[in-house]
C-alpha cells in the first residue's frame, strides 16, 4: 500500500520571533523582530555557467542584536544595519560565495509600519536604477532596480521582506545582455520557511500500531507505516492553512510486512498523520480556524497535542479524536465512534493506538558518574577521562571541550564512554559530557584538565617533603634489615 497522507511539514531550524525588551516600538510604530542567533533557511538556486546550482540549502545567522531604531526614522538611512553570516547548510561559511549578496541593499528591516517604510524608501533608495516598488502584498514587501554591471549585461535585482519578522524572503538577480534584453543566467535566493517548524521525523522511520475496530467488524491487527526514503518536502511561507501542508508518501503494512490493502482506510479518520514539531501554537490556531470540521482542541500537554471533532453522514454519526506525539509530531492515538444519529445504537468502534510510547514520556533524566578532575604532564599518554551514564532508553553523548563539540554518538546504560587526553597541549581544558536519552531528558558532567609543562606532576612536587621524608624512612629501615641479617 503506498499513499499520500495529508501531513504538515517544514526543513528549517528558525526561531518563533519575539520582540526583545530592549528593541521595543519607536515613535514611528518600528521595531524588530530580528536578534542574535536567529537563523533563516533559504535554497540558491543559479544557472550562471560555472557556477550551476539547484536548490542549494544555505542559512542566514544574525550576528549580533541590531542597534536601537531612533526614536523618529527622518531617511532611510536612519534605518540600523543588521549584520548577518552566511553559510552552507553543513555550517560552513559560504566565503567568496556570499559576494552574489553584493546588491542587497539590507539583510532585513524593522516590521509594524511597511506603509511607513514605503514612503522612506522611495526617497531614501531613489539612488537605485530604476528602483520600483512591489505592489502591495498582506504578506511581503519588496522592490526591484537595476544596476548597470557593463556595457554588455544588465543586472535586474529583486528582493522581498517578510512582513512578519522583516528578514528577506527572496532575493533574485537576473542578468540581460543590454542589446538584446535577453536574460543570460540568474541567481535566486528563497526562504524555505519561517514559523519554526521542523521535521521531527526522518526517511524510513517506522511507527507501530495495535488497530482494534469492534462492532459491525471486529478486528485486531498491529500494523506499522514507514516515511518513503523519498526526502521530505521543504514547506514555503507563509502557512496559512491545514492544506499548506504538502503531503508525504508512507507505506502501510500488517506486522508481517505485507501491505495494508484496504484497511488503510482506518487511518484515515485521522486529519493528519503527521505534523511539524517546533510550533503546536500554530498548529492549534490553524486547526481551530477550520471551518467545516471545527475542532475542538485539548487542554494543554507536555507530551500530547489533540483535538476532537464531528461530523453526521446520512444517518452516522463520527466522533473522532485524534493525538500526536509532540516529539515527532506523528499519529499517537486516534478513536472515533460511529454511531446511529437517531438511535444513538453505537455501530462500530475504532482504535488506533500507537505502540511503544513510555520512552518518550519519560522525564527522568540519566544519570552520570562524576570523575575527578585531571592534572597531567604534557606528552604522558594513555591517561583518559572515564565516564559511566544510566537510563532505560539512551541516545546519544556529545563531549564538549571548552564550548566546543569535540566528540558524539551513541552510548549504552552502565558501559564506560572514555575520552583520550592524548596530544593536549600546556594549558587547562574544560571537559563536559552531555547525555540524553530518548525523550529528550539530559544530564552533564565537567572535568577540568591541567596540563603542565615536562617534568614532576604538581602531585609530586607538592609533597616533596612527605616524599623525601617516606624515602629516608624507608632507606633506614632497610639499612637496619641488612645489618641485623649480618
Amino acid at each position: 500500500m503506498k499513499r499520500n497522507f495529508s501531513i504538515g511539514i517544514a526543513l528549517i531550524l528558525l526561531s518563533f520571533f519575539v520582540i526583545p525588551n530592549t528593541l521595543a516600538a519607536n515613535n514611528d510604530g518600528l521595531f524588530w523582530r530580528v536578534q542574535e542567533g536567529d537563523r533563516f533557511y533559504y535554497t540558491m538556486d543559479s544557472t550562471e555557467p560555472g557556477w550551476e546550482l539547484s536548490n542549494e540549502i544555505i542559512f542566514m545567522e544574525v550576528d549580533a542584536d541590531p542597534d536601537p531604531l531612533p526614536f523618529d526614522v527622518m531617511v532611510w538611512d536612519d534605518i540600523p544595519i543588521v549584520y548577518p553570516t552566511f553559510y552552507f547548510e553543513n555550517e560552513t561559511n559560504m566565503g567568496v560565495l556570499a559576494l552574489i549578496f553584493l546588491y542587497l541593499e539590507d539583510f532585513a528591516l524593522p516590521v509594524g509600519n511597511w506603509d511607513f517604510l514605503t514612503t522612506k524608501a522611495s526617497s531614501g533608495l531613489s539612488h537605485l536604477n530604476e528602483f520600483a516598488l512591489d505592489s502591495v502584498s498582506p504578506d511581503f514587501w519588496g522592490y526591484s532596480w537595476v544596476h548597470n554591471g557593463s556595457t554588455d549585461t544588465l543586472s535586474e535585482i529583486h528582493v522581498s521582506y517578510s512582513k512578519f519578522d522583516g528578514a528577506f524572503n527572496e532575493y533574485s538577480i537576473n542578468v540581460v545582455n543590454a542589446t538584446t534584453m535577453e536574460t543570460e543566467y540568474t541567481w535566486t535566493v528563497s526562504r524555505i520557511s519561517l514559523q519554526n517548524l521542523e521535521w521531527g521525523i526522518e526517511e524510513g522511520d517506522r511507527f507501530y500500531f495495535l488497530v482494534e475496530i469492534s462492532g459491525y467488524v471486529e478486528f485486531s491487527e498491529i500494523v506499522y507505516l514507514e516515511i518513503d526514503e523519498e526526502g521530505l518536502p521543504a514547506i514555503g511561507y507563509p502557512v496559512a492553512d491545514i492544506e499548506n501542508f504538502p503531503p508525504i508518501s508512507l507505506d502501510g503494512y500488517f506486522q508481517n510486512g505485507t501491505d495494508l490493502g484496504s484497511y488503510e482506510i482506518y487511518f484515515i479518520y485521522a486529519m493528519n498523520i503527521v505534523f511539524p514539531i517546533g510550533n503546536w501554537t500554530l498548529i492549534q490556531d490553524l486547526l481551530e480556524s477550520e471551518i467545516t470540521m471545527a475542532p475542538t482542541i485539548d487542554s494543554e500537554d507536555i507530551y500530547f497535542f489533540g483535538y476532537s471533532w464531528e461530523t453526521t453522514n446520512f444517518d452516522l454519526e463520527y466522533s473522532v479524536h485524534t493525538d500526536y506525539l509532540k516529539m515527532d509530531g506523528f499519529l499517537a492515538y486516534n478513536t472515533v465512534v460511529v454511531t446511529n444519529s437517531t438511535s444513538s445504537e453505537v455501530y462500530a468502534t475504532i482504535t488506533i493506538e500507537r505502540l511503544n510510547l513510555e520512552p518518550y514520556t519519560d522525564r527522568t533524566a540519566p544519570t552520570i558518574s562524576s570523575p575527578d578532575d585531571i592534572e597531567m604532564t604534557e606528552g604522558l599518554m594513555g591517561i583518559t577521562i572515564n565516564w559511566t551514564g544510566s537510563d532505560e532508553n539512551p541516545t546519544l553523548y556529545e563531549i564538549y571541550v571548552d564550548g566546543i563539540l569535540e566528540d558524539s554518538g551513541s552510548w549504552t546504560s552502565g558501559a564506560a564512554i572514555t575520552e583520550s587526553l592524548d596530544g593536549l597541549a600546556v594549558g587547562t581544558y574544560n571537559y563536559t559530557i552531555v547525555l540524553i536519552d530518548i525523550a529528550a531528558n539530559t544530564v552533564t558532567d565537567q572535568v577540568i584538565v591541567t596540563v603542565q609543562a615536562g617534568g614532576l606532576p604538581s602531585f609530586i612536587t607538592d609533597n616533596l617533603l612527605y616524599i623525601a621524608i617516606g624515602v629516608g624512612a624507608i632507606l633506614i629501615v632497610g639499612a637496619v634489615v641488612c645489618m641485623r641479617r649480618r
